[in-house]
């Protein structure tokens, strides 16, 4: 039998054979051991897109992977001030079942339930009342998608029961709907629209104008945000967005500070390189109390920055310019610096580095007054093995309130720090533990305090 070497020696079936040796190792873990890895990183990896490939363009940032054409890629505009997402088909969160369902349990020690004063105004004045606490939530994923279009879903419902409340009702229940819808009608023309809304009982300081202390009442936090993109050449895009905020209180006692927000804005884009847009944008927006008409108010926003990609690793956006406010009722308006920025750094593979932060106007606590605040989040997500993932995560939140017509001004400056590790026991079943500590120092006497949360729970993934 006659045999020819270069029938033998096969390039292609080499390289084909090396690529997939390859590429499973770059992505750290097995196909079997991935879900601590993705528990770890969120499947949205948060990057910033050029003019074009807000369109689906392509990804054309220096150093970035370049995706199959066979690959629909979707960019999603983010809600004002945070990064925007891309997802790719049959990748990260798009690669996963159409639905996915979880519960989970878990039980912890609040110390400081009622965020009562660490010094009170009287010797004889509250203590802090400390409380065991049970939970149970549930959870449900949705996903799917075609060459033109997305939609995703993520809901969740949960309960929590405490031993000890002094007074107060001893169970919270709260939830969380969010959904992302997208539509290509053209390669220029893209519509979205974002749903992003939590039903609370505990104060959350990376939302913008809700409670920062702990109320009798749960209450309903929900942004909406809808846009329409057209790509007029490869490096000048244009944006109309409108979006909606409104904040609802269960307690009828509260709900004089019910409010609703509609925004609309104009933004351009121009690319000037494969690593920075330049964006200018102006928008308008109305605030209306339903039960408070003295405390409507209009503001003008008129800003410039840039979304950049500096490398493969550090992307970015940065919103900053002025914002002017008008209360019903009253001449003149006051006038307030607005900063809107976010940062993403992949620090490896299994590890990511978030930031975002704002400084503006947010809703007053009563009439007559305006209100300045400043927050910052910061999270750092590392995945330690395949099996064990850990996150920690700072919010910062620094608030002046003062009246209209001058006054003094009253400040109060809150930190919040979390640490949490989850560790896998298969890819269904994983364990969870966690502690929380929050701190409120402010000038008016008798409102600082301290709080420590610590959880052991775990969640099942059907």
């Amino acid at each position: 039998m006659k045999c020819s070497r270069q029938k033998l020696w096969r390039p292609k079936a080499v390289v084909a054979l090396v690529l997939a040796m390859v590429v499973p190792i770059r992505g750290g873990v097995c196909a079997e051991e991935r879900t601590g890895s993705e528990a770890a990183v969120p499947a949205t990896v948060p990057l910033v897109p050029s003019s074009s490939s807000l369109l689906g363009g392509g990804l054309v940032e220096g150093g970035a992977r370049v995706v199959p054409e066979s690959e629909p890629v979707f960019v999603l505009p983010a809600i004002y001030g945070t990064t925007p997402a891309i997802l790719t088909g049959g990748a990260g969160r798009l690669g996963k079942e159409r639905v996915t369902l979880s519960g989970s349990v878990s039980v912890g020690y609040d110390d400081n339930v009622l965020q009562t004063p660490s010094h009170s105004l009287s010797v004889n004045g509250p203590k802090p009342v400390g409380s065991l606490f049970q939970q149970a939530g549930a959870g449900v994923q949705f996903q799917m998608f075609d060459k033109r279009s997305l939609f995703t879903m993520d809901a969740s419902l949960g309960a929590m029961r405490y031993a000890e409340r002094g007074g107060l009702k001893k169970d919270d229940l709260n939830g969380g709907l969010s959904a992302s819808y997208l539509y290509k009608f053209t390669p220029r023309l893209q519509f979205t629209a974002q749903l992003n809304s939590a039903y609370l009982s505990q104060p959350d300081l990376s939302r913008a104008n809700t409670p920062q202390n702990q109320l009798d009442s749960e209450f309903l936090s929900a942004s909406t945000r809808m846009d329409l993109s057209y790509r007029w050449s490869p490096r000048f895009t244009s944006v109309v967005s409108l979006s909606d905020n409104l904040l609802k209180f269960q307690s009828r006692a509260q709900q004089v500070s019910d409010f609703n927000e509609t925004i609309v804005g104009t933004e351009l884009q121009y690319l000037i390189g494969p690593r920075c847009t330049l964006v200018g944008e102006v928008r308008a927006g109305r605030v209306v109390y339903p039960e408070d008409a003295a405390r409507d108010s209009r503001t003008a926003y008129l800003l410039g920055g840039t979304d950049f990609r500096l490398s493969p690793r550090l992307s970015g956006t940065l919103r900053a310019g002025q914002s002017v406010r008008s209360f019903a009722g009253m001449g003149g308006g006051q006038a307030s610096p607005h900063l809107e920025g976010s940062l993403s750094y992949r620090v490896n593979p299994g590890g990511r580095f978030t930031m975002q932060t704002r400084l503006g106007f947010e809703e007053p606590g009563a009439a007559g007054q305006e209100r300045q605040v400043w927050r910052t989040s910061v999270s750092y997500v590392q995945a330690l093995s395949a099996r064990l993932s850990a996150y920690a995560g700072v919010n910062y939140l620094h608030q002046t309130d003062r009246g209209i017509g001058g006054g003094e001004a009253q400040g109060s400056d809150t930190v919040e720090g979390s640490v949490r590790l989850q560790y896998f026991l298969t890819r269904r079943v994983s364990f969870n533990a966690g502690c929380t500590h929050t701190m409120l120092r402010a000038t008016q006497a008798g409102r600082d305090y301290a709080r420590n949360r610590m959880s052991l729970g775990m969640e099942y993934q059907f």
